[in-house]
């Protein structure tokens, strides 16, 4: 089996109490696993009563409330401090940490949602530059997901080689509109052949469908109150001129078909996938005018716990890019270029 991660995996270590927006102080709904539940049921004195406090069960199964109780006021972990990183629940103990896995791979990544993730993301060598090692032997390739896996190979060469991300995401969205069928029915080498460039969009903006998006966007579930002004914000400055933050959007529009474009394509929405991080960057390209770069990461992480970390707002806008004309790949092209 090859493990494979971004470049800037290894350097993520969780801020801890340094953190302004500390994930155990949200209103998530974090599983926990039988296995640590059953731990922290036999863990005795005050410690133990305290783990049992911090359980919540229900039809679903086991989860920590939230805000959790064992979170300190020094903004640390008394369960980690205790217990070690083995005291910690799955989903505790790997956020902001992904895995995908799918033919003879796993594939790990950082969560966006993360600000210490975001921060790697945006400022890091370019985001889709592998570390990959041969972990325990996987003998059945899944031809399917090869197909796709080489396909996205070629989205992140254009990516990586263009100095235009505006026309490159054009040329990509152009390019997966047109194989989307055949990789459904199974015309792996019509797919395969079919050139892959920069599109270059002669018309003129359309301010209106960037409007319109972020409009979209308010209308799904609000987490954060903030959320909301900052988006009505922005809804206000959609004409004035963007600019500077290339490297930036280059590198989340990256870490979106890294981390969905092979999984959405596996469940039949290949070209969903990629409106998703095209979107997301003519969003976050509004977001960033007149930002610092501090302010900016901070956006982004915002924007991923929004809408990637809400499973009901992803399935939503997911299901807009069916369904919504503001969304179709001529209508995302001119909001981009």
């Amino acid at each position: 089996m090859r493990v494979i991660m971004p470049n800037y995996y290894k350097k993520f270590v969780c801020k801890a109490d340094m953190c302004n927006d500390n994930c155990c102080k949200t209103d998530w709904r974090i599983e926990l696993d039988e296995d640590t539940f059953k731990k922290y049921r036999d863990i005795p004195g005050e410690l133990g009563k305290k783990l049992r406090l911090a359980v919540g069960s229900d039809e679903d199964g086991y989860y920590i409330v939230h805000p959790c109780p064992m979170l300190r006021s020094d903004g640390l972990c008394e369960a980690y401090l205790s217990l070690g990183d083995e005291g910690l629940g799955y989903i505790c103990r790997m956020h902001p940490r992904y895995v995908n896995a799918y033919s003879d791979r796993e594939e790990l990544g950082i969560g966006l949602a993360c600000e210490e993730a975001a921060r790697l993301i945006m400022t890091e060598p370019i985001s889709l530059d592998f570390d990959e090692t041969i972990g325990e032997e996987r003998s059945v390739k899944d031809d399917h997901a090869e197909v796709i896996i080489e396909i996205r190979s070629k989205i992140t060469d254009l990516i990586k080689t263009s100095d235009d991300i505006e026309s490159s995401i054009a040329g990509i969205l152009k390019y997966i509109s047109s194989i989307e069928a055949d990789v459904l029915g199974g015309e792996y080498e019509s797919a395969l052949d079919k050139d892959i460039s920069p599109y270059v969009y002669a018309g003129e903006k359309s301010y209106c469908n960037i409007s319109e998006t972020i409009e979209k966007l308010l209308e799904l579930e609000i987490l954060d109150k903030n959320w909301e002004e900052i988006l009505r914000e922005a809804k206000k400055s959609v004409r004035e001129e963007n600019g500077g933050f290339d490297s930036e959007l280059n590198r989340i529009f990256c870490y979106f078909i890294y981390r969905y474009f092979v999984e959405h394509s596996l469940d039949g929405q290949m070209l969903s996938s990629v409106k998703l991080a095209a979107v997301s960057v003519i969003v976050l390209r509004e977001l960033f005018k007149g930002k610092s770069l501090s302010e900016r990461i901070n956006l982004a992480h915002m924007y991923s716990k929004e809408i990637e970390y809400s499973e009901e707002n992803l399935e939503n806008l997911l299901f807009d890019f069916f369904v919504d004309e503001v969304f179709e790949v001529d209508e995302i092209i001119k909001m981009l270029c």
